[in-house]
């Protein structure tokens, strides 16, 4: 085993995508969700039918108090002898507003998720691996953060403006911890472009959406989970942001 990741949002959509792949890969991965359906153990079985391990922790990254929580939960799920080297911050609050009816609620539950859980998930992270040696493991482990972004921060756009700008946040978080965490943790960024319809889109819509990217196509979820594995096995590389908008 390579270790252990935490992906946050890790059951659905991107996030279920890029758990099954660092399964693939042989990390253990923990998943974290808001709460536990069908939906989420069919990822853990999936990941298990794989030859790896999982574990799920729940915790609504809307309360301030939950990524304490869910970072010690993550470290008491995790199997004997098993190190958590890998943080993939991909859970998301997306809802839309527009500069000219924002309210201070949305403004507040966007932070909460797409910059502050994060935040303090990277600190957590660093401080729990202060005191490990990493390079004495068999195997030669590099632990690393990965935030997805969105394309959204090459190509600002006035809708979906809370979410927006708290991940204008999460880019600026990738930035300089990649700078304040070295040597002992990388970070790096991934900014989709148009990849999985919204629940709120209908198809004509998202048609039109990445047919007005310049290869005018759709964004294979499985080249976010590439870019995922590329910066994990990089060792050298940090402070990067990797845009994927076809």
């Amino acid at each position: 085993m390579n270790g252990a990741v935490l992906v946050t949002g890790g059951g659905r959509r991107i996030g279920r995508a890029i758990s099954l792949g660092l399964a693939s890969s042989g990390f253990h991965v923990v998943i974290q969700t808001r709460s536990v359906d069908n939906g989420i153990n069919l990822v853990a079985d999936e990941i298990r039918s794989l030859g790896s391990s999982c574990t799920i922790v729940e915790g609504n990254l809307e309360s301030l108090d939950s990524p304490q929580k869910l970072f010690s939960d993550s470290i008491e799920s995790l199997p004997n002898g098993t190190t958590l080297v890998g943080l993939v911050n991909c859970a998301s609050m997306f809802q839309w507003d527009a500069p000219s009816n924002v309210k201070s609620e949305s403004l507040i539950s966007h932070y909460k998720v797409n910059s502050i859980a994060p935040i303090l998930l990277s600190s957590l992270l660093f401080n729990y691996l202060k005191e490990i040696d990493v390079s004495s493991f068999e195997q030669k482990i590099s632990p690393c953060i990965v935030n997805i972004l969105d394309q959204k921060l090459v190509a600002p756009h006035p809708d979906h403006f809370s979410y927006t700008l708290s991940k204008t946040g999460l880019y600026t978080l990738t930035k300089t911890s990649a700078m304040s965490l070295a040597p002992k943790i990388r970070v790096n960024g991934i900014a989709p472009g148009p990849t999985i319809k919204n629940k709120r889109q209908t198809d004509k819509h998202f048609k039109k959406q990445y047919l007005a990217t310049p290869l005018k196509k759709q964004v294979d979820v499985n080249e976010i989970c590439n870019a995922v594995d590329f910066f994990i096995k990089n060792s050298s590389i940090t402070g990067q942001v990797l845009a994927i908008d076809s």
